[in-house]
């Protein structure tokens, strides 16, 4: 199976819900690990709650600054996103206390930052007894280093198609990376500076897709329907949690 995740990173709204758009007329359903809007200065992003939660995952995307106050993270996420089952950090921070801080606030999973090129089945650890960890196969914001990436999704789905039925093979994009449809860091860095500001004429929806954005139509017209699902009901039918 396949997971498609979001990282929401702070976007302002009119950029997520201009990608969400693509998932929505597929009815292909998504798992959004969202930021905490509270701490977003801009405050261009809000809370997801009662906008996507019915028909996609709603997970935590917390940004542990000092792993002294990761509880009080995870507990002000868990106030916009009570239902969440699970997280991804955004710093890439991770490890024991905060898998048993996550654990001890009810979360059942974290999707590893890191992107593994190989098939790793999700490993439940014995302390906190039950938690799971998942790994990504894909990840936009690393092909945007690679040179001469082409943006096809032929790998991506002969990988899938690889993929081992323990395993699921988790794909991570940025709304941003979409929507400007980046392709290399140059890009990155050229619309940073707007981050907050959508500038509706450079998106993909005005021009012809040829980065990420393509990669993603693409996977979302080759791939069948039932070939996805979220890291919550891949969890649920695989009996890693409840």
């Amino acid at each position: 199976m396949l997971a498609i995740t979001l990282d929401i990173d702070w976007s302002p709204d009119p950029i997520v819900d201009a990608v969400m758009e693509l998932f929505e007329k597929k009815q292909i359903p998504v798992t959004l690990f969202c930021t905490n809007p509270d701490t977003d200065q801009s405050g261009k992003s809000s809370s997801l709650q009662g906008r996507y939660d019915e028909r996609h995952e709603l997970a935590l995307h917390p940004n542990f600054a000092d792993l002294k106050d990761c509880e009080k993270i995870l507990r002000d996420l868990l106030a916009h996103y009570p239902d969440a089952c699970g997280f991804r950090s955004h710093n890439g921070s991770t490890g024991w206390p905060i898998w048993s801080a996550a654990s001890r606030n009810g979360l059942k999973y974290e999707v590893d930052c890191r992107v593994f090129p190989v098939d790793v089945p999700p490993f439940a650890l014995s302390d906190p007894k039950g938690f799971c960890v998942l790994v990504n196969r894909f990840m936009d914001a690393n092909h945007l280093h690679q040179a001469r990436e082409c943006w096809s999704c032929d790998d991506i789905i002969a990988m899938k198609e690889a993929t081992a039925e323990s395993c699921l093979f988790v794909m991570n994009f940025h709304p941003n990376i979409i929507y400007y449809d980046m392709r290399s860091t140059d890009d990155y860095a050229l619309h940073k500076s707007y981050y907050h500001e959508p500038r509706e004429r450079l998106s993909f929806r005005r021009n012809v897709p040829r980065g990420a954005a393509k990669l993603l139509l693409d996977l979302l017209t080759s791939a069948e329907r039932d070939h996805f699902m979220t890291v919550s009901d891949f969890g649920r039918t695989r009996g890693l949690w409840h």
